[in-house]
Parts: structure tokens; sequence; C-alpha cells
């Protein structure tokens, strides 16, 4: 099976027919080596017991066998996690396209054995093109930037041109207006860019993607500015620039950021297709409705046998329901933009485009020099 029969293209299909699971996002570790301001996954997370090589197999196993196309690592950080190779290598044995989420700080080794394992698709996460504010949003790490910059470089380097690569940008009041510039610079080296706003939540509601610092709420005073950004940014999409994100989602930034009602689930009845469409594992394998909430009345893990048939049956889909009916929505990118991919022809047309036009997402090979003067021109612009 292909890389874009079984990952963009196989979802893109999935997604117009409605079948399920289209996504599935596995949260491998809670452990990761920095502390970015706009996460709280080491927090929330940190309570469940981290499964071993043989329960993460059987998990992935199961996964297979109830039909999900894409399955997403992340963490944490995945990489913490020696036996990242051969997680990525049971999801392609079980039919599923495997996507690597990563903070940019992998070795050579690491990302090899990966490739050959048959991984073709990987995100890094990249907020600014200026080191300085990337290593504070990391957590005042020093030379994250260039560490990530590094791997990118291995990456372009390792990672065959057919290969999918994006950067996920996440958009604060700390680097908003550096976002045009990271996305002409996955422009110049053949990656797309996918933004997510900063979410931010109180430490008695801890949250995976949602952070504890209210710094990364947007001010009433910076909000126009923001939002005029998001019109930028539609403006470069149009343009033909490498952003993933749909134009649908992207004005729901524009709402969230001004703490409006979102408008992306209006045609599902104003739920998610959480627990059905896509849903998240923990790192122990149990199966949540999503990154924030888990499941509170019957449930199972991925990891046990059983697991296929309590989601066939819809007994997943029926526990979380009630979650998604009392949940106010958020724009945790992958998540909304499956939905909005099923729902609305305008992005359903915009993924098939993305993955049909030849040559659209071939990537260039880059030192890590040149990617450090490309960078710097574009900062400097």
């Amino acid at each position: 099976m292909g890389f874009l029969e079984s990952g963009p293209i196989g979802l893109v299909r999935s997604t117009l027919g409605h079948s399920s699971p289209l996504y599935v996002q596995y949260y491998i570790t809670a452990r990761c080596n920095l502390r970015c301001q706009q996460c709280n996954v080491i927090y929330a997370n940190s309570d469940l017991q981290e499964a071993g090589t043989e329960k993460s197999l059987k998990a992935i196993e199961n996964l297979g066998k109830i039909g999900t196309n894409v399955l997403l690592f992340t963490g944490g950080e995945p990489f913490m996690r020696k036996d990242l190779p051969l997680l990525v290598k049971k999801a392609i044995e079980s039919k599923i396209h495997p996507r690597i989420q990563t903070n940019g700080i992998a070795t050579v080794a690491e990302l090899q054995a990966c490739v050959k394992n048959g991984v073709k698709d990987i995100s890094i996460s990249l907020d600014s093109l200026a080191s300085g504010n990337q290593d504070f949003l990391n957590g005042d790490f020093d030379n994250s930037w260039l560490l990530a910059i590094d791997t990118i470089a291995n990456v372009t380097q390792i990672f065959p041109e057919d290969a999918f690569c994006a950067f996920g940008c996440v958009f604060s009041p700390h680097n908003f207006r550096e976002v045009t510039k990271v996305i002409k610079f996955a422009a110049q080296i053949g990656w797309y860019v996918s933004l997510v706003p900063a979410h931010v939540t109180s430490p008695t509601n801890a949250r995976s993607f949602s952070t504890f610092d209210t710094t990364l709420n947007f001010p009433i005073e910076l909000q126009e500015e923001a939002c005029d950004v998001i019109d930028e940014v539609i403006a470069l999409k149009r343009s033909g620039l490498p952003v993933y994100d749909s134009e649908e989602f992207l004005e729901n930034m524009k709402l969230f950021i001004q703490k409006k009602p979102l408008t992306w689930r209006a045609r599902n009845n104003d739920k998610c297709d959480a627990g059905s469409l896509y849903f998240a594992v923990m790192p122990d394998t149990s199966a949540a409705v999503c990154c924030d909430y888990r499941l509170t009345g019957e449930q199972t893990l991925t990891s046990e046998s059983n697991f296929p048939t309590f989601y066939n049956q819809g007994k997943f889909a029926r526990e979380s329901l009630p979650i998604i009916k009392a949940c106010s929505g958020c724009l945790y990118g992958s998540y909304p933009e499956i939905s909005i991919s099923a729902r609305y022809p305008k992005a359903s047309f915009e993924r098939v485009k993305e993955f049909l036009i030849p040559n659209k997402t071939r990537i260039k090979s880059f030192t890590r020099t040149e990617l450090i003067e490309i960078a710097t021109v574009i900062d400097n612009g």
C-alpha cells in the first residue's frame, strides 16, 4: 500500500465516506525533553503508566483491526521511546499510515530507523524563525531552535523526497507576528505549515495541550491585529503557499482568539466527531474521547483483545457522546480539520487538490547552514 493510498489520499477517501476511525492520536509517552509554554501534556498524562513495547504493539494491531487510517505518534516527545521504530513498523504492517509529531530533538540514527521501517510523514514544532523566541517558547531551553534546525536538515536528507513534512506552529501573543515568516520558510524548503491557537486552561482542569500560562490568551488590544495576521495567512494559502489548514479552520481561529462561539461543528448539531471519526490513545493504551477528555463509563484498553468488539459495537461512541455534547469545542488542529473535511465540500476539495497535484509535496535537501541562511533572510526581510 503506497504512501498516498494509505495516508492523505486514503484519509480523504475515508473522510468523504464518513468511515471511522479516520485518525487516532497515540500519546505513547508523557515524557518530554522540553517544557513548552503552550503544552501541558507532561502534567495531564503523568498519572498514567507508560505501556511497554508488547502492549503498545497489541494496541496498534487492534487499531488496524478497526480500520484506523492515520495513526499519529505523539507524546510528550515520541522519540523519548526507543521502540518508536518498532511501533511505526507495526502500524504499517497493520495497514495504518504512521505520522510522527516531534519537538525536533531527534538523532540521525533515530530518524534513519523510522524511515527504514517505512515512515514518510513527520511534523516538527516550529513557532518562530528567531532562535531566542523559539527557545523562550520551548521553556527557556537554550539552543532548542538550533537543535530543531539540525533535525529539519537531517529529515530533508534522510526522508524520501515524496515524504509529507510539516511544521506545527502554535499561534500565540508571543509569536503571531512571525507566523507568515514560518510559512514562507516552509515554502522554500517544500514543507507545509499547520497552525493551532494556544489553548489556556486552569490547574483544576488540566488538559493535554492547554497551558496554565494566561499570557498566551490574546488580550483585547491584540485581537484585531491577530485576526489580520490570520487573514494574511488565508491570502498566502490562496496564493499557493503551503498552508495545510482549511479556510474554515482559519476563520474559526479568529473566533477562538476573540473568545466567540466556534462554528466548525455547526453541521453536526454543534458536536465534534470524537469517538467516531477520531479519538485518542493514552500512554497506558486506554482509549480516550480526545486528548482532553477520558471516558468515565464502560471502557477497555486498546491493547486488550476485546477492544475491536467494544469499538465496532458502538460502545466507545456511546460512552463518548455525553462528553462531546458537553464540550464547548476546541481548535486542536487535527480533530477539527477531519470534521471540516468530512462536512465542508470546499475543505474536502482542498485536501484532494493538495495531494493530487504532481510534485506538490516534494521536499528538498538542505544543510544546517543553508537552512539558517534561509531563515535569517526571511526573518530580517
